[in-house]
């Protein structure tokens, strides 16, 4: 059942709905403080677990795990269930639009794509980060995230009333491919580059989409075939990515396999953008350094590692193997 018709079940009484243009809203709710209320709390749901699912993440686990750790906490906290479909996808399968069958395992050296949100009081929010497995961006995984990064903060930025979903699209069109060309994934002149649609290689999808009742809730996008002008209260996703499927052609080797996209649910207001899903960090050195282990944890497992290390060498002295003991130890102590 589409998300909208399970939220129109929850209400516990009979409610009138009508369309602003902009998104679905119950008669009751239809004050836009309500709605941000809402959508707000949705979007706070969210943002736990996907801070929770960070700090979960290690090599070895399986992509059905940090689901189901999401999807656990949105219930904990109230929200109704994910308001879709769960998109994990570790490594390669992050470059793959609408990837949902989160069966993959998670490996050292990768990333890894969360687009995950929760349903609360019928309202949907919609948050996506990519982050690295084990704790660390590589240089090549930096210059794609950085790239995206760039792109989708400024775009942030301009959702501002009077300004039309082309604009914002295009303008991260604009930038991403420039950032392509520095990067080798594309060559030639940004402006042709984007007449001919060959950015669309790496960058196929929109730049995001309306939000309330709905993940992709209704409204109108388009009078006719002109853009419509971003209004106050309006919600929308902002979330640009880039996707560089491991068996492109010429381009440089290190971007082979690495797919990235960064999401969050933007409100307009009169005074400009409010985000919504701030609170999970987007900035890569607040990423690594969420994702690095507590000193509390490292002191722990150095300290289990060292008790079993000398319960080993004494064992082993007997056998004359202490050398080889104590060097396994050590490596682990340093690990």
């Amino acid at each position: 059942m589409p998300s909208s018709m399970r939220s129109c079940a929850r209400f516990s009484t009979a409610q009138t709905f009508f369309t602003t243009g902009w998104g679905l809203i119950p008669n009751s709710m239809a004050r836009l403080s309500n709605k941000s209320r809402a959508c707000g709390r949705a979007a706070d749901i969210a943002a736990e677990a996907h801070v929770a699912a960070m700090k979960a993440v290690r090599p070895g686990m399986k992509e059905y795990e940090v689901e189901a750790l999401i999807e656990q906490i949105f219930r904990r906290h109230g929200a109704a269930g994910p308001s879709y479909t769960s998109i994990i996808g570790g490594g390669a399968n992050a470059t793959v639009l609408h990837y949902i069958e989160n069966s993959g395992e998670l490996r050292d050296g990768e990333l890894l794509l969360v687009d995950a949100g929760a349903e609360y009081k019928g309202y949907a929010s919609d948050i996506t980060r990519t982050f690295p497995i084990n704790g660390h961006y590589s240089k090549a995984q930096r210059e794609i995230y950085d790239l995206v990064l760039e792109t989708q903060m400024s775009c942030v930025e301009m959702v501002r009333p009077g300004i039309t979903h082309d604009e914002l699209k295009a303008h991260s069109v604009e930038m991403l491919t420039e950032g392509m060309v520095r990067l080798g994934l594309l060559k030639g002149e940004p402006k042709e580059l984007i007449k001919e649609k060959k950015h669309e290689q790496f960058y196929m999808h929109g730049l995001g989409h309306l939000l309330g009742i709905d993940v992709h809730d209704v409204g109108i996008y388009y009078y006719g075939k002109e853009s419509r002008a971003l209004e106050p209260g309006t919600v929308m996703t902002v979330e640009p990515g880039i996707y560089v499927a491991p068996d492109t052609k010429d381009i440089p080797e290190q971007y082979l396999g690495i797919g990235v996209r960064i999401e969050d649910d933007v409100l307009c207001t009169a005074n400009g953008p409010r985000v919504l899903t701030s609170k999970v960090p987007k900035q890569p050195e607040e990423i690594e350094a969420l994702l690095k282990p507590p000193q509390t944890e490292k002191r722990q497992r150095r300290s289990l590692i060292s008790a079993q290390g000398n319960a080993l060498g004494k064992v082993s002295k007997k056998c004359g193997n202490a050398e080889s003991v104590g060097q396994i130890v050590f490596t682990q102590l340093n690990k």
